[in-house]
């Protein structure tokens, strides 16, 4: 489809932009396996959520008798009764996956600080705000992600991992994890872009992430960590992600259910 939108119209979908869309699939691809690796370590440190993961994984996945005794899913609309591992999965991505974005101005921008208005007066109001500088056109505006993750003006507790904070309602003056923001602003969580050049996938690796965490952790008890080894890691820092020191180890022992 690249190849054919680049023949038809070479001027304005260049060689150059099939290539940047081919590595942006290839770099996506490696990053799925990231954020289920990520998430499985994550539950296994925070029993009372895998088990959870594992109530639900049992519920949807063997509702009916489906799949014989290994159990699955029909239909997306069952996929998609997985809320709470969607949850990890969203989670997952804002506690211990960082990443950035960036865009590129195509015209003048007044760029301004955050100040009081509509959000009532809370950090990030989107209105009100002190100009600061204005970017000329070709100025690299870069968003770093897992800064927005966790900064307390958006987040409760914003170092803790707590996958229900996607599913709550009102609470303290705002709707933490509403609309996949923090505190109902949802430009709070934004794992797989912003605006028109968001992931056009995002929904699809949200669902697929979903199901295979509930059915690895609906065979399996997760523990972290080489047998005889310390099961913390050491979480690290390079060019706006963060990366597992050392590499992640999982143990993974078949359920008795």
């Amino acid at each position: 489809m690249l190849l054919a939108e680049h023949e038809a119209n070479p001027s304005t979908f260049t060689a150059a932009d099939v290539h940047d869309e081919m590595t942006t699939f290839l770099f996506a691809t490696f990053e799925n396996y990231v954020v289920l690796s990520n998430a499985l370590y994550m539950l296994s440190r925070h029993p009372p959520a895998l088990v959870k993961v594992q109530e639900e994984a049992r519920r949807v996945l063997h509702a009916g008798g489906k799949g014989g005794g290994e159990g699955g899913v029909a239909r997306l609309a069952e996929i998609q009764e997985l809320v709470y591992s969607q949850s990890v999965v969203k989670e997952t991505l804002r506690t211990v996956m960082g990443t950035m974005t960036w865009r590129v101005t195509e015209a003048p921008h007044l760029l301004t600080l955050p100040g009081e208005g509509k959000e009532g007066g809370r950090d990030g109001g989107r209105e009100g705000g002190k100009p600061v500088c204005l970017l000329p056109p070709g100025t690299s505006v870069i968003v770093p992600m897992v800064a927005l993750h966790r900064r307390e003006a958006y987040w409760q507790d914003p170092e803790a991992f707590r996958p229900e904070r996607f599913l709550e309602g009102e609470k303290d003056g705002g709707r933490e994890g509403g609309r996949e923001g923090g505190r109902g602003d949802p430009m709070a969580f934004v794992p797989f872009g912003l605006g028109t050049r968001r992931c056009l996938g995002y929904r699809f690796a949200l669902d697929v992430a979903a199901l295979v965490i509930a059915m690895v952790v609906d065979t399996y008890d997760i523990e972290s960590g080489e047998e005889g080894a310390d099961n913390e890691v050491e979480w690290t820092e390079s060019s706006f992600n963060w990366y597992v020191k050392d590499g992640l180890f999982l143990r993974l022992t078949p359920r008795q259910v």
